[in-house]
């Protein structure tokens, strides 16, 4: 035991103590080696694999370079563009279609067809006042204007008489034109004005050509003039010449 604590005291007191900082030194310094050449190959395995991953994408972007100037892509573009460009015209032709569908439900109604083959004048008198397009002096208003109607001379209380066969389709009373009618006589409309309130026919009804449709009354726009009747003919919504549309 005392042999012990004499090695002991000799290791740590005179040559003992420099022989053992030694054999630390050199321990530690064999240490710091291996950890170096450790650190030194995981420090060239990561530069090898860095310049293996630039390698890579260089090449591969020459590869990427070379494939776009390479001819036949652009070839093969083209064609697919070529390919897919004719199906934009599907939307064309529907819009053709509608708008042609749209065209054909505008088109103007057909016409009511009465079985008229000839006319009759509305009243037996004789006329006072022709159609005329151009202004003519009108005594009631004491001015020049244009004359949308025959005027044929009568008393009140005169039957007038349908044209032709028909359907009324209006009766009404106007401030000026006093109490109207109007009948659909398929060819044109004949508009009656100035009649007797009560003794006309009643709207929707149908008629005969020769029936009569009302006797004549009061036409306040014509009221300086002699006692007459007044009768218009509208084509598509026109005033025209009764006696050419009559005749």
């Amino acid at each position: 035991m005392k042999d012990k604590k004499k090695l002991f005291s000799s290791l740590y007191s005179g040559k003992g103590f420099y022989i053992t900082s030694a054999v630390c030194l050199s321990l530690i310094a064999i240490a710091i080696g291996v950890i170096y050449k450790a650190s030194s190959n995981l420090i060239s395995e990561i530069a090898y694999d860095t310049n293996t991953s630039i390698s890579f994408a260089t090449e591969q972007a020459k590869a990427d370079k070379r494939d776009e100037a390479d001819p036949r892509l652009t070839e093969t573009t083209t064609e697919k563009e070529t390919t897919v460009k004719p199906t934009t015209t599907a939307p064309a032709t529907t819009k053709a279609q509608k708008e042609t569908t749209t065209a054909a439900t505008t088109e103007a109604p057909t016409k009511a067809d009465y079985g008229n083959t000839s006319y009759i004048l509305p009243c037996e008198d004789e006329i006072l006042k022709d159609y005329s397009p151009t202004p003519v002096y009108d005594e009631t208003m004491d001015d020049w204007r244009v004359h949308k109607a025959i005027d044929f001379t009568c008393e009140k209380g005169t039957p007038v008489y349908a044209v032709g066969n028909g359907k009324v389709t209006k009766v009404y009373a106007d401030t000026s034109y006093g109490y109207c009618i109007e009948i659909d006589f398929g060819d044109f409309t004949g508009r009656y004005c100035g009649l007797e309130q009560g003794t006309t026919v009643k709207f929707d009804a149908v008629i005969k050509k020769g029936d009569t449709v009302g006797k004549t009354g009061d036409l306040p726009c014509e009221s300086g003039q002699e006692p007459h009747f007044h009768f218009e003919v509208l084509k598509d919504g026109k005033n025209v010449d009764p006696i050419d549309a009559i005749r």
